[in-house]
């Protein structure tokens, strides 16, 4: 799972730099945060996964 996860952020980072420019911020940014969440660990708690975020 771990593999297949680092796979998807690795295959999604490029895509999105591709997008233009309107996109890039909104839809884009929302699909890199979410493949960065995937490695977050189920028990971290919103506000961690939060401050994490803020970095």
């Amino acid at each position: 799972m771990v593999q297949k996860a680092y796979g998807w952020a690795l295959w999604i980072m490029p895509k999105v730099e591709k997008f233009p420019k309107s996109y890039r911020f909104s839809i884009g940014q929302s699909l890199v945060t979410a493949s960065i969440e995937l490695f977050s660990p189920p028990w971290y708690s919103l506000s961690v996964r939060a401050k994490l975020r803020q970095r």
